[in-house]
This record gives structure tokens, C-alpha cells and sequence, in this order.
């Protein structure tokens, strides 16, 4: 290439603009189709016990900001789902993304990029649609299956927070990382809850010492069940 005539450079490159044009225009129709076939089957299969299940917005459909760079605190992610932080400078990028492997279960996944990271917490915190509290009592199991890959360990902890009356009880549970796919289970049999008087359910999403980390969450559901002898 060194020794090719300018002409000659000329049009080796505009051939090469043409078939990249045609690879991507490939690329392109692929990714809609293997996405439009996804979210034809973006259901998933509850647990036979299971009296409620839910895949946040997040991962079920396309939201309006698919990414955020500097991504500051409070930065909502479609509907019920926010990003918390206390960095003054947030060196950090978040962006929703297809899932086009043949594993993957939702149509959507989330991912963070974290640099520099002078908080000390970073977290999401999803509330959980109305329909959650119709029905809830100390007799169920809230389960919380996620998909996560990171590029390095990373500590994930998941708290259950339950609003009844002036009071909120929390459960905290640290996810696993001999597996990709992880669940956890908050059980509420051992809290103090007033059934008739819960307002509001959320899950904060917290990711320990998450600086120079890729965060992939490829996939997240809810599930509640009765627990043993209820």
C-alpha cells in the first residue's frame, strides 16, 4: 500500500467504504431481527410456586436514554429504576444494550463502565409496581435471579426494603459469584411487618469498590412465593 498511486488509493478506498457500508446494512437488519425475535419471547417461565413475577423495564423493552456518560446521581433508567451515587465527579458511564446471544433470556441488558470512583456507594434502586404489595405477607419469599458478568470480582449486595406505615423493614443478602446466573431469597417470615399497612417495596442494587470494573447485568427478575407450611 506504501507504493500505491494516489488514484489507485483512491479507489481501493472507496471500494472498501462500499463493502463496509454492506456489512454493516447486514450487521444492522441481523441485530433487528434477532432483537424483534427476542422481545416476541421476552416472557420467562415463573416458578410453578411463584404467585407473582416481574422483569423490570429495564430489561424487558427499550427505554428513552439508552446511554449516559458522567452519569450523575438520581439518573433515571425507564421506569422504576435509578442511579445512586456520591461522587462529585462521576467517572462512570451507563448504557442499556440488545442481547443477541443465543443464551441470553431478555431482549435488554444494562451495563456500567466505572473509572475513577471517589464515592463510597453506587447503587440502583428499582421499585417494585403496585401490584407487589396486593397480597404480600410474612408467609412469602421474595427471590431475585440476576445475570451479572463483570471484568473483575466484584462484591454485589441486594437490599429488600418494605415500607408499612412509618416504618421500613430491610433484608440484605449478598449474591454469589461462583456463577453467573445468582438468586438470592428474602425471606420475610423473620420481620415485624404490619400486612395491612404496606405502601412500598424497593430493592437497592449495591456494587462494593466497583472503580475500573464493566458491569454487565444481562438479565433480572422477581419472583414471590409462599414459603413451607404457608
Amino acid at each position: 500500500m506504501p507504493d500505491m498511486a494516489v488514484l489507485e488509493l483512491v479507489q481501493l478506498r472507496s471500494a472498501a467504504l462500499d463493502l463496509r457500508c454492506a456489512l454493516d446494512g447486514i450487521i444492522r437488519r441481523a441485530d433487528n431481527r434477532i432483537s424483534r425475535s427476542k422481545l416476541k419471547r421476552s416472557g420467562f417461565q415463573k416458578p410453578a410456586d411463584a404467585d407473582w413475577a416481574w422483569r423490570p423495564e429495564l430489561w424487558s423493552g427499550a427505554i428513552a436514554c439508552i446511554g449516559v456518560a458522567a452519569a450523575p446521581s438520581k439518573t433515571p433508567l425507564g421506569q422504576k429504576i435509578r442511579l445512586f451515587h456520591d461522587c462529585k465527579m462521576a467517572d462512570l458511564t451507563i448504557k442499556q444494550f440488545r442481547n443477541l446471544r443465543r443464551i441470553d433470556l431478555a431482549p435488554f441488558g444494562f451495563m456500567l463502565e466505572v473509572f475513577h470512583f471517589g464515592g463510597s456507594y453506587l447503587s440502583l434502586a428499582i421499585d417494585l409496581p403496585q401490584e407487589a404489595t396486593v397480597g404480600f405477607k410474612i408467609g412469602h419469599i421474595v427471590e431475585l435471579e440476576a445475570f451479572i458478568e463483570s471484568e473483575r470480582p466484584l462484591k454485589t449486595l441486594a437490599r429488600l426494603n418494605i415500607k408499612h406505615g412509618p416504618n421500613v423493614e430491610q433484608i440484605i443478602r449478598e449474591f454469589t459469584h461462583d456463577a453467573k446466573v445468582s438468586s438470592v431469597g428474602f425471606d420475610l417470615g423473620y420481620l415485624m411487618l404490619n400486612e395491612s399497612s404496606i405502601e412500598e417495596i424497593w430493592l437497592d442494587f449495591i456494587f462494593e469498590a466497583p472503580q475500573m470494573n464493566l458491569i454487565k447485568i444481562c438479565d433480572l427478575t422477581f419472583y414471590r412465593r409462599p414459603r413451607s407450611g404457608f
